[in-house]
């Protein structure tokens, strides 16, 4: 069996313990297909040290000179590294996944001209509302101050199922590399947050597709800090859901 080559892409800022945990779930093997390049925005020599420890060819340990983005930073990866590659998994550096078994799950589903996700389960096995429906800016005023069913944006019961999805979560996304080229990746405009959101709205314009498959499980350990107000992540959200609804209302995109 050929298995496509894939590029994950892992950005991490100040995620060193979380990153170390996955590997070592993966029994530090990864198939040899897939290549993860991890971008360390905070430059950790220790944190190189333990990467470039692990003796793996497939595993690169990369920085840029700034700190940019998450959607930039993940857009540099696929330039630099995945010009081979045929499919690009975007990671959240606090997801958990066993490579061997993603192996073996894309091989048995559709990829090409897709966007695809899995089920995603959180800490004590709760699993996390990860596929959801497009909103608009009452709906997402309303949630957000729980004035209404927060709910409203997920497919519930139906994450037992294949289905397609409006948006998925960015914190891990399967392209097809030849789509994601053609999306021009991610708006790098949009320093953290609603880069997800934007990019599966992209997908529709550019007739990509996008399905969810509940076979494959990855845990996210997500820390979820854009709900305190007295914190940058408050501040950047707000300001990538105005960018969001300016772009779609207005047309600018």
């Amino acid at each position: 069996m050929i298995h496509p080559p894939i590029i994950v892409s892992i950005v991490s800022f100040g995620h060193e313990n979380y990153i170390l945990k996955n590997l070592a779930s993966n029994t530090h093997e990864i198939p040899e297909n897939i290549t993860v390049v991890i971008t360390d925005l905070l430059k950790n020599d220790q944190f190189k040290f333990d990467i470039h420890s692990l003796g793996l060819p497939n595993l690169i340990y990369h920085t840029n000179n700034e700190t940019y983005g998450y959607g930039k930073n993940n857009n540099i990866v696929f330039h630099h590294f995945a010009q081979k590659a045929e499919i690009f998994v975007v990671c959240n550096p606090d997801v958990e996944i066993i490579f061997s078994a993603f192996n073996t799950f894309i091989q048995n589903v559709s990829w090409q001209n897709h966007l695809i996700t899995c089920k995603t389960e959180i800490p004590g096995g709760i699993r996390n509302n990860n596929i959801r429906r497009f909103f608009n800016p009452m709906i997402w005023v309303g949630s957000f101050l729980k004035i209404l069913d927060f709910n409203y944006w997920y497919y519930g019961a139906q994450q037992d199922d294949e289905v397609t999805f409006d948006w998925c979560s960015g914190a891990f996304m399967v392209f097809d590399a030849t789509s994601y080229r053609k999306l021009n990746g991610f708006d790098e405009k949009y320093f953290m947050y609603i880069e997800d959101t934007d990019i599966c709205y992209r997908c529709d314009n550019l007739n990509i597709k996008k399905k969810y498959y509940p076979a494959f499980t990855i845990k996210h350990f997500g820390q979820r800090r854009n709900k305190n107000i007295f914190n940058p992540h408050f501040g950047w959200i707000i300001r990538s859901v105005v960018r969001y609804y300016w772009k779609i209302y207005c047309k600018k995109m």
